[in-house]
This record gives C-alpha cells, sequence and structure tokens, in this order.
C-alpha cells in the first residue's frame, strides 16, 4: 500500500526444470519485451546461459498476429535467443508448464505476504525483498538434479549481451546520408575510408537505456542528431519580406515609404487579392513525420508491445497509438481551411 493505493507490479519469473529452483526473477511493470530482456540477463550473469527455454506462445516470445498482413519473422526476444544459442521450446496450455505455474502460486500466496510487512511499495523495493525471498525458497524447495552436470554455458563464449538483448531493426540510408528511427533523424558521420553511405542498409540498435546506435558489417558508424528540416526551419525563421519591411523602422536608414518596399508590398497584395483557381481533387500523401510514426507503431506492435506500452515508448496519446496501429496504411492529414478561401470546402 503506497499512500492508501495499492500498488500493482508484474512478476517475471525463470524455473530451473531439474531442481525446482528460481535461478532468476525480478518485478516490472508489464509483461513487455524489455522486462524479459532483463530477466535473461539476470539469469546468464547469475548461472549462465541455459541450453533451451520452455514458455508459453506470448507475443514476446513468438509472433502470433495476421500472417496475412505481417510477415511471420521472429520477434525481438526469438531473435536475440537465436543469436545466444538457445533453443526455445513453446507450450500450448498453461498444465503443459507445472513447474512455473506451480512457483507463481507459490509467489502469490508467500511472496505478497512479505512485501505487505516489508513496506515495499516501488518497484526497487519490491525486488529488494524478492532476492531475499528466493534464497530462502531456493534452499528450502530445491531438490538435487539427477545429473551434476550443469546444462548452463559459460557467459564468456558469447558476444556482448548489450548487442545481443537490445532491439534491432533493418533501414535504409537517405540520400542526404541520414537514417529515421521512432521520432529521431541520425546523421551519419562521413570517414575517411567510406564517406557516404546512401542507399546501403544498415541495422539500428537501441538498447534497454534507450541509447541508439547505427551498424554496419559489424562495425559502429558515428552518428549525430540530424539538422531540422527545412520545413521545420521555414517555421521559426522569419521571411524575407518581414525581414526587409522591419529594417528601416529600427536603422531609420529609409523612410517607411520607400518606393522599393511599397512596391513589394502591392504586389504581394495583388496577388492575394486575384481570385483563386478552383481546386481538383488533389492526391494526398502522408507526411514523412506521419509516415515514421506509423512505421514505429506497426514494429511496436510486432514486437507484442501494448498500446500503453508503445504510448510510453514513443511519448504520444494512447488514443494515437490505436489509430495509428488499425490503420493499414499511414493516415492521411486533412488540410486545414485557409484564411480567406473562396473554396469553402477546402
Amino acid at each position: 500500500m503506497a499512500g492508501g493505493r495499492r500498488v500493482q507490479f508484474t512478476l517475471l519469473l525463470a524455473v530451473d526444470d531439474a531442481t525446482g529452483t528460481v535461478p532468476a526473477a525480478l518485478f516490472c511493470q508489464e509483461e513487455d519485451t524489455p522486462s524479459y530482456f532483463l530477466l535473461i540477463n539476470q539469469l546468464i550473469q547469475r548461472h549462465g546461459i541455459p541450453l533451451a527455454i520452455y514458455s508459453d506462445r506470448h507475443p514476446v516470445f513468438k509472433f502470433t498476429g495476421d500472417t496475412s498482413r505481417y510477415p511471420a519473422g521472429p520477434t525481438q526476444f526469438a531473435r536475440a535467443m537465436d543469436e545466444l544459442g538457445i533453443r526455445q521450446i513453446f507450450a500450448r496450455s498453461p498444465q503443459a508448464k507445472g513447474r512455473v505455474e506451480r512457483a507463481a502460486g507459490t509467489f502469490q500466496d508467500r511472496l505478497v505476504t512479505e512485501l505487505r510487512l516489508a513496506g515495499a511499495t516501488t518497484i526497487v523495493e519490491a525486488n529488494m525483498v524478492l532476492d531475499g525471498f528466493i534464497l530462502r525458497f531456493n534452499e528450502k524447495f530445491g531438490v538435487q538434479a539427477e545429473q551434476d552436470h550443469p546444462a548452463y554455458r559459460s557467459a564468456e563464449q558469447s558476444a556482448s549481451l548489450e548487442r545481443i538483448l537490445c532491439f534491432k531493426h533493418r533501414r535504409k540510408v537517405s540520400r542526404d546520408n541520414t537514417v529515421r528511427y521512432k521520432q529521431h533523424t541520425l546523421q551519419l558521420l562521413p570517414e575517411e575510408s567510406r564517406p557516404t553511405y546512401a542507399g546501403v542498409q544498415v541495422e539500428v540498435q537501441e538498447d534497454l537505456g534507450g541509447r541508439i546506435t547505427v551498424q554496419h558489417s559489424g562495425e559502429i558508424i558515428p552518428t549525430q542528431e540530424a539538422p531540422p528540416r527545412p520545413a521545420q526551419l521555414r517555421k521559426t525563421a522569419a521571411s524575407p519580406l518581414e525581414s526587409s519591411a522591419a529594417a528601416p523602422a529600427i536603422n531609420g536608414s529609409k523612410s517607411p515609404w520607400d518606393p522599393n518596399l511599397a512596391t513589394l508590398e502591392t504586389g504581394e497584395m495583388d496577388r492575394d487579392l486575384r481570385p483563386r483557381k478552383p481546386r481538383g481533387k488533389q492526391h494526398l500523401v502522408p507526411t514523412p513525420e506521419v509516415r515514421a510514426l506509423w512505421e514505429d507503431v506497426q514494429q511496436a506492435k510486432l514486437r507484442g508491445l501494448s498500446l500503453r506500452a508503445i504510448a510510453r515508448e514513443l511519448g504520444i496519446h494512447r488514443n494515437t497509438v490505436r489509430r495509428y496501429a488499425l490503420a493499414e496504411n499511414p493516415p492521411l492529414r486533412k488540410k486545414k481551411a485557409q484564411p480567406g478561401s473562396n473554396n469553402p470546402r477546402e
């Protein structure tokens, strides 16, 4: 309880099939791919790399979406397990995972009481209580394995876990030597050996801390945040006409009735007063920002994230996530009516 309000966390745990002990467990906000990456990292750091894992068919572990609309490729978790050499075995019913289900039932009874007695109200406090509980649980309920040979491989035989337990996406470098990922536009910095990567397929990696790197052929490419697009610069920069009109009033070098300035203002006014030609049906296309956001939502959806998790990761409203997740193509934005337009439908 925290301030009279009940706090709910999600418990993820792994159970050793040979001994019945719990080699790794943690509390998290929700059951998603980053949380399972943390669980596997804890398991490997404490015991090593397991030969196989036995799980259900949760979208984190196995793609269960509509294969007619989306390619049935491996999830980010399945890709990481393949790189670590861990075999995935999927259960078709909760009863098939008897050990982990019984352990979860025990934790729901005993662990909840200990959390309440310890006064844990945050995930950090809950995980501290969980570590001590697991030690006592393993000592009391663990059994001796039939074979003494461990079924874990040394973690030293694998590559860096940070480069495996992360999110990897393929991107094509644009002609301006930039790569778009989520809400970021990354500028690939030129090198002496290769000044440009335009048209090349690169791999964008995002670790659990949110750090983004770009790799090509196993080598990290130096990057920086790209400068704003011209359309964004035009929103903040003043127009040439406004700058030229403001200069005489400030420095006093010209009269406000300067003929050249009057000619510019009159010509601009004449263009505004000209009758507008009726516009026909235009073919609207999504803006690059809308297309990039739609692709990010679809990628997060393939990773098995919930709408709330996608909204938290991308920093947008959940209703926007729902609209982009249900859209088969990037949505088109309606054009706002122009002031003084002769066409009432614009």
